[in-house]
């Protein structure tokens, strides 16, 4: 067993609030990602929450609520970062939602997002 195993162990546990599947901390977690938009941050937020026994449907519902009220390009990019890491393909409608009025930049996300997605499929 090696340090990070131990840690995952002993200290994740207590680390991880008891309330991060509510509604509010489920925003705040996703507020966060535009303060941090890289997909490491991402990355780690969601396998937080999945300790935390939120599920992906959840999440991804919240998510699509939450980019409603975000016209920013960098909230566009984290939610395609989460749909990469943690969804499929059926999870593409959820960027519809986003108000920004460059919908050519949302089609290229998006055209960008199914590319990933086949690619990491394909593996």
């Amino acid at each position: 067993m090696g340090w990070f195993d131990l840690r995952r162990e002993l200290i994740d546990p207590h680390m991880l609030p008891a309330d991060l599947a509510k509604p509010e901390a489920l925003r705040c977690a996703l507020d966060e990602t535009l303060e941090h938009p890289h997909s490491a941050w991402i990355e780690h937020k969601i396998d937080d929450l999945r300790k935390a026994d939120v599920s992906w449907d959840k999440l991804c519902a919240e998510l699509r609520s939450w980019l409603a009220t975000q016209p920013s390009a960098n909230a566009l990019e984290s939610a395609k970062h989460m749909i990469l890491y943690a969804g499929d393909a059926n999870d593409l409608a959820t960027l519809d939602v986003w108000p920004g009025t460059d919908e050519e930049f949302r089609s290229a996300v998006k055209t960008d997002l199914l590319f990933a997605i086949r690619r990491r499929n394909r593996k």
